[in-house]
């Protein structure tokens, strides 16, 4: 099976009964921006507008792949200030 770039088969999280199809569509994201590697950073605003959900329907959905350790964010800021999410 191919792993995306989060360790886990996109089947693993598919399957998995405690996610939500928005959670498991905002995975699917991830992996495909993450190529052969472990992280992506696509921005909150595109994933919004490519998936056509709200930035509050978005947050409820990362949040339960962040609670269930599928997903880990980190925050980084730039020069001048402003941050990006990186997802691993």
């Amino acid at each position: 099976m191919k792993k995306g770039g989060f360790g886990l088969t996109f089947q693993e999280v598919y399957l998995m009964d405690n996610l939500t199809i928005e959670a498991k569509a905002i995975y699917g994201m991830l992996c495909s921006y993450a190529g052969t590697g472990a992280t992506a950073f696509p921005s909150v605003d595109f994933m919004c507008h490519k998936l056509h959900i709200s930035k509050t329907r978005f947050y409820k959905h990362m949040n339960l792949l962040i609670g269930s350790g599928i997903v880990v964010k980190k925050q980084e800021k730039g020069e001048k200030g402003f941050s990006n999410n990186i997802y691993t």
